[in-house]
């Protein structure tokens, strides 16, 4: 709790507590657990490949424990106040790992994420290149070009949907967030999920969920 009242005291925004509480108390633990267990997960192995039981390193633990505290708190903010956040835990949490990379000098902790190896990578590591189809022609709605936002997003959404974790992607109209889901779930074994796809409004009401889901 001393890092709760810690926390609380140094940001000294009232009306944030509450959220502030419930990221420390009940998000960032179930980060941390959620993203230290996906890198020892047997789901992770390829088909030839036995499962290992060497224990994380400190260094990994403690990276991934840098990397659980962002998400706790980060998943909320814009990116303004991102950058304010990762200049305030480099002033008053001077003696953690933070990530560097000197080929991108005005990075912050939100642009990079822990390796299996348990070093810190960039996030344009994840970043693919987009092949347009050649035979067919895609609906203009369903391209979703990589680049290191939703990399990023499907990162940490691939770490918790994979252990069987709710997944709820906020954001603003015309993010591509269900873009991003609907790709996702493609990935996904055909065997093993079913993607069923509702639409809300401001006008659903949840007797209409229910007769939906029925």
């Amino acid at each position: 709790n001393w890092i709760s009242e810690k926390i609380l005291r140094l940001f000294k925004f009232q009306k944030f507590q509450k959220i502030l509480t419930v990221a420390l108390s009940w998000i960032f633990p179930r980060a941390f657990d959620c993203f230290s267990t996906f890198f020892h997960s047997d789901d992770l192995l390829e088909e030839d490949e036995q499962p290992k039981t060497e224990i994380a390193s400190p260094e990994h633990l403690h990276r991934l424990y840098i990397f659980a505290f962002t998400w706790a708190f980060g998943a909320f903010m814009n990116s303004g106040d991102r950058i304010k956040m990762d200049a305030f835990m480099k002033k008053k949490f001077k003696a953690y790992d933070y990530p560097k990379d000197p080929e991108i000098p005005d990075s912050t902790i939100f642009d990079f994420f822990v390796a299996p190896s348990g070093q810190w990578e960039p996030w344009n590591n994840l970043v693919t290149v987009y092949v347009y189809p050649e035979t067919s022609t895609p609906e203009y709605s369903s391209i979703l070009v990589p680049i290191i936002d939703n990399a990023r997003i499907e990162y940490l959404i691939s770490t918790v949907a994979n252990q069987e974790r709710a997944v709820l992607l906020i954001g603003e109209q015309g993010t591509a967030k269900t873009i991003m889901i609907k790709n996702f779930m493609k990935k996904q074994n055909p065997d093993t999920h079913m993607v069923r796809s509702f639409n809300f409004s401001s006008a659903t009401s949840p007797f209409q969920f229910q007769k939906t889901i029925e």
